[in-house]
């Protein structure tokens, strides 16, 4: 497992190429269909020709795929997206005015994403804080009581708003996967800290109990595949575990027996959290869980898991029927490109690979 060339916090994840694709598409031909039709359609009555049009006609197709860079979910794109593209046919049109004020493109993409974000389902909730616990020396998991019945499913993810004083350039909201499972009452989010992290990050680590964030916009499709019978593999490196611990909290919880590998990395053993629901993963799922330690110059004397970063060998040494199984990957994006090559070296085909790499904020 390769480590990330700077801190990273884990939270939104980056889709992956295929998703971008097909996002592009429906981008580009909502586009095509709502809001350059209004351009084309007053340059060629009201202006009689293309005078001022080259640049138009490309800024709105291509200007709504800017909006999937803060979505990321398709189920939001396929909501948005319309929206945005409808309101903005409609404003682009020159006969659009206020008495002397005509509206002009960039206030039209402006007030367009403006209307999109406000009708799009994304649903507010506040976060009281229950309790915080430390499980490791950076990791903390942070137990949120919602004010309303948060609906979501495991492995997604959500964006958080901290509103905070002296907030620095990296701003007051984060995406932060969802560690605990919808059986569960409280919303847990596990965050690592950094000793110069942001703004933001202070002040959660000193947020007292009761205290609160906002929650919305429950996004991601990092979920269980609806197939049961597919035989999965979990690799995890750190904060990573995250979605697993979802994951498998809720299989636990429901009893749904899968067949399921998690390969988790830690420098240390104190780097692996979140070790109580694992260990009620192994007995009541059977799922098998390696621990490996990427430190081997310091590994204890009674350690009984793994040792070395997560490669051909090992995959091929601790899961021998790897190539009939579906692998999720989940860490910073060295890490995830670093298996996903690895996998793909061993002949592992792209339908067999989920991906959830977090860039973000320090």
């Amino acid at each position: 497992m390769s480590q990330p060339s700077k801190p990273l916090e884990y939270g939104r994840p980056i889709p992956n190429r295929n998703k971008r694709i097909w996002v592009a598409v429906i981008s580009i031909v909502a586009g095509i269909a709502c809001g350059p039709l209004g351009v084309l359609w007053a340059e060629l009555n009201y202006y009689g020709g293309l005078s001022s049009s080259p640049m138009a006609i490309i800024l709105f197709p291509f200007g709504m795929m800017t909006g999937y860079v803060t979505l990321g979910d398709m189920a939001l794109v396929l909501v948005q997206f319309p929206i945005y593209g409808i309101v903005l046919g409609a404003l682009i049109v020159p006969q659009i005015h206020l008495g002397s004020l005509y509206i002009a493109p960039e206030q039209a993409v402006v007030l367009a994403n403006v209307v999109a974000y406000v009708m799009s389902p994304s649903p507010r909730f506040m976060l009281q804080l229950k309790r915080k616990t430390r499980l490791s020396p950076d990791i903390m998991d942070f137990a949120f009581v919602p004010s309303a019945k948060v609906a979501f499913q495991p492995g997604q993810y959500l964006e958080c708003t901290l509103t905070h004083t002296s907030a620095d350039s990296r701003g007051n909201r984060r995406f932060f996967t969802i560690a605990s499972s919808p059986t569960e009452n409280a919303i847990h989010l596990g965050v690592r800290f950094y000793p110069k992290g942001s703004s933001y990050k202070r002040a959660l680590q000193s947020l007292g109990v009761r205290g609160s964030l906002q929650g919305t916009q429950i996004a991601g499709d990092f979920t269980l595949p609806a197939d049961s019978t597919r035989k999965l593999v979990f690799i995890a490196g750190g904060i990573g575990i995250t979605p697993y611990r979802s994951m498998l909290k809720y299989l636990a919880d429901t009893h749904q027996r899968r067949d399921i590998v998690v390969l988790y990395a830690g420098k240390t053993p104190a780097d692996f959290v979140y070790r109580d629901v694992l260990t009620d993963a192994e007995a009541k799922l059977g799922a098998r869980i390696i621990y490996t330690l990427t430190d081997i110059t310091n590994v204890p004397r009674n350690w009984t898991g793994g040792v070395g970063r997560i490669d051909e060998q090992m995959i091929q040494r601790m899961i021998p029927d790897f190539q009939q199984r579906t692998f999720y990957l989940s860490g910073p994006p060295d890490m995830v490109h670093a298996h996903e090559a690895a996998l793909r070296r061993l002949g592992v085909p792209g339908r067999q690979l989920k991906k959830d790499a977090f860039p973000g904020l320090v």
